[in-house]
């Protein structure tokens, strides 16, 4: 066991040391490929892996990602943050419905989950979590008021086209 947290508590220092300079990516890379391959029951190495190579090798980025959640990987934050950087809002959905369902301070990310379901373009679903976000804990709004307008135009927009419709 003291080997173990020798061996992970020295990764995380390397791999802080490596996250200082965008130039050191490739070992940074390295070093997690080598924590995966040590620990491969490890998921959350793997969501690592994942997030390290989203952009420079999206499909094996998949792959780790897919490997951290069969193995029941729990961050639901970096598992959030991987599949926006990868542009996947509907998959991120249920992953901000379980943060919101699993956390005391959950409803602050209803914000976010309404702006999933404005990219893809559930205006309905969108407009409801800023509901209930307003009603539990209006002062959150203040900071996104641009955002809102934004939805509320772009909902009312949607609802006088279709009865304009023919």
């Amino acid at each position: 066991m003291k080997k173990f947290l020798v061996l992970i508590l020295s990764s995380a220092l390397l791999l802080t040391a490596c996250n200082k300079a965008e130039d050191k990516k490739a070992e940074r890379v390295q070093v997690l490929k080598n924590l995966a391959e040590r620990l491969p029951w490890f998921g959350d190495v793997k969501l690592m892996l994942a997030i390290a190579l989203s952009k420079d090798q999206p499909e094996l980025a998949d792959q780790y990602f897919q490997e951290s959640l069969d193995l029941k990987v729990k961050n639901l934050e970096k598992i959030i943050g991987y599949l926006l950087a990868r542009e996947k809002y509907a998959d991120a959905i249920p992953y901000y419905e379980k943060l919101i369902a699993g956390r005391a301070d959950g409803d602050i990310y209803r914000i976010d989950l309404s702006k999933m379901y404005y990219l893809t373009g559930d205006l309905d679903k969108a407009i409801e979590q800023i509901n209930i976000l307003n009603n539990k804990i209006p002062e959150a709004l203040k900071d996104y008021q641009d955002y809102v307008n934004m939805l509320t135009n772009d909902y009312q927009n949607q609802f006088t086209q279709e009865f304009k419709a023919p």
